[in-house]
């Protein structure tokens, strides 16, 4: 379980570890325990940065 120190924060902060394999929905970088959301609940959470998103899963799809 790797500790990270980050400019501006007092002390150690967890960052989970990437497993390979483990599906995701999007490739996101911040995202490490993906929960399938609904399309709703992502654009929710992910506001703008959703049209990037859309864009690199059908990308994705065509593979």
């Amino acid at each position: 379980m790797p500790f990270i120190k980050l400019p501006g924060i007092e002390g150690w902060v967890f960052e989970p570890e990437i497993k390979p394999g483990d599906q995701k929905k999007h490739d996101c970088p911040d995202c490490f325990y993906c929960q399938m959301c609904s399309d709703i609940r992502c654009r929710s959470c992910r506001k703008e940065k959703m049209k990037d998103c859309e864009k690199k899963t059908k990308n994705n799809k065509k593979d």
